[in-house]
């Protein structure tokens, strides 16, 4: 359950850091809504670390948890 709760917190932290930093400043300002914005950085950075993860693995635990979790998860159809 704490993995879990950490590959979801780690991304939404990343992206609203990447959306408040000041070089995407200039962009949040321009759009809309800046709330709208963060959302999707947000979900570009957790979209571009899932699909690094398939690729390769370790390089998509860093991304999507800052190594805090030792593995990826692992899906199971019922």
């Amino acid at each position: 359950m704490l993995a879990s709760i950490i590959r979801t917190v780690v991304p939404v932290f990343i992206g609203v850091i990447l959306a408040q930093s000041p070089g995407s400043a200039s962009t949040c300002r321009a759009a809309r809504s800046p709330t709208s914005f963060t959302v999707a950085v947000t979900t570009a950075y957790y979209f571009a670390g899932r699909l690094v993860e398939q690729h390769r693995p370790t390089i998509g635990r860093i991304l999507l948890s800052l190594g805090l979790v030792s593995s990826s998860p692992v899906y199971v159809r019922e």
